[in-house]
């Protein structure tokens, strides 16, 4: 190998001023290839060093270039097939979690399997004392998160309460350390065969009248519950998938299922079904329910968690993503559980273009999703999230919309 090695570099020094730039710029990728041997031997042969010195940083530049090029272009979902290497696992090596204030030597930690939210989950026993902590990537509003914890307790919503909160090793990583609640989330709680779709949508209904005390609430500071413009978020949308469409391999699949029409329509229904929100008006909401955002405790009593997520706006965006993926064909407790929480907060009825703005939500959750998973996911999973969404856009089409209710 030596042999092979000392071969090459010879062959760069006798191309001269080319064999450095093209050594430099082995030298600035992901080969593990030294220069300076290059570039020492031809200035000892009397070439230039200005010239030697200009040709290997021009070479090392575009070398790094071509690094930063792969990192941009490359996704998670590679580093855990190819490398064996879990989401969580790479986060965890950026910090050490006994750095956290909170966490002592003797805690027993264990880690909570999350694949949606892109934090840490952790639980922490200590003694008889549990705890849960959640570590954030990126700066925390805690005194947003502080009045969360505050107007549930205000309205006797069954929550979590703030132990402990602070950055890592003045990182840009929080921490919250919350109470924590035995038993299991909604989802997992009602997989089993005992609970009916009846049962599930009567659960949705108990949880959507309790949070319609949220919804009713206005004692709230705008400023720390602010919500992104819709149009904005419509706009943003759109151009990411357009960027998608810019992928031959990804535009391929996309057309396998959907015509250049019927992305048009879907674009134009986006904008037309957006003028809705001129007269609906946003209200706090939870943000991000779902049955796996609900604990069961011991009990049978409902918690809501992943409190983070309050913020003022329009409530079918309380149901972001769910909405979508409550549809998919195999979510019927999802899409029940859905149902009754809107039974709950409009009293077993829905207000004025109420099945539009879902179809809105629809739409706009296929072109964010679409761009996200072109993103992070290869393209099987990508081509089988386009298919799914193919036969809700069909499914709905079914739908009279003026006597039934999509959810």
């Amino acid at each position: 190998m030596d042999a092979f090695i000392n071969s090459v570099i010879q062959l760069l020094i006798d191309w001269g001023i080319p064999g450095l730039f093209l050594s430099a710029l082995l030298a600035g990728s992901i080969v593990p290839f030294s220069s300076e041997l290059v570039l020492v031997a031809l200035v000892e042969v009397g070439l230039s060093p200005v010239t030697c010195v200009l040709a290997a940083a021009l070479g090392n530049t575009l070398g790094g270039m071509t690094c930063y090029y792969m990192g941009h272009l490359g996704k998670v979902d590679w580093i855990e097939k190819y490398f064996k290497v879990k989401k969580e696992k790479k986060m965890q090596e950026v910090f050490d979690i006994h750095t956290i204030k909170f966490v002592k030597e003797t805690d027993i930690i264990e880690e909570i399997e999350d694949g949606y939210s892109g934090a840490l989950l952790y639980k922490i026993t200590r003694g008889k004392d549990k705890f849960f902590l959640k570590v954030f990537i990126g700066a925390v509003n805690i005194e947003k998160i502080k009045k969360c914890v505050s107007i549930y307790k205000e309205l006797n919503i069954k929550s979590l309460d703030i132990i402990d909160f602070g950055n890592i090793d003045n990182l840009e990583k929080y921490y919250i350390v919350y109470n924590i609640i035995e038993g299991e989330n909604l989802k997992s709680y009602t997989k089993s065969e005992r609970f009916t779709l009846e049962d599930v949508r009567k659960m949705g209904t108990i949880i959507g009248k309790e949070l319609l005390k949220l919804r009713n609430y206005k004692d709230y500071n705008n400023e720390l519950f602010i919500s992104d413009n819709i149009h904005i978020i419509v706009d943003n949308a759109k151009n990411n998938f357009n960027l998608l469409l810019e992928n031959k391999a990804y535009r391929d699949v996309i057309l396998k299922y959907f015509s250049i029409e019927e992305i048009n329509d879907l674009k134009n229904k986006l904008e037309q079904y957006c003028n809705i929100f001129k007269y609906v008006e946003q209200r706090l909401i939870h943000g991000d329910i779902k049955r796996s955002n609900i604990m069961v405790n011991q009990n049978g009593e409902f918690y809501i968690t992943d409190i983070e997520s309050m913020q003022v706006n329009y409530d079918v965006l309380n149901f972001r993503y769910q909405i979508t993926w409550s549809l998919f064909e195999g979510s019927e407790k999802e899409a029940e559980f859905v149902k009754g929480y809107f039974d709950g907060i409009y009293s077993n009825t829905r207000p004025e273009n109420f099945n539009y703005s879902i179809i809105f939500t629809i739409i706009l959750n296929f072109f964010s999703e679409a761009h996200k998973r072109y993103r992070c996911s290869n393209i099987s999973g990508f081509e089988t999230y386009v298919q799914k969404c193919k036969k809700l856009f069909e499914k709905v089409k079914q739908i009279d919309l003026e006597k039934e209710y999509i959810v």
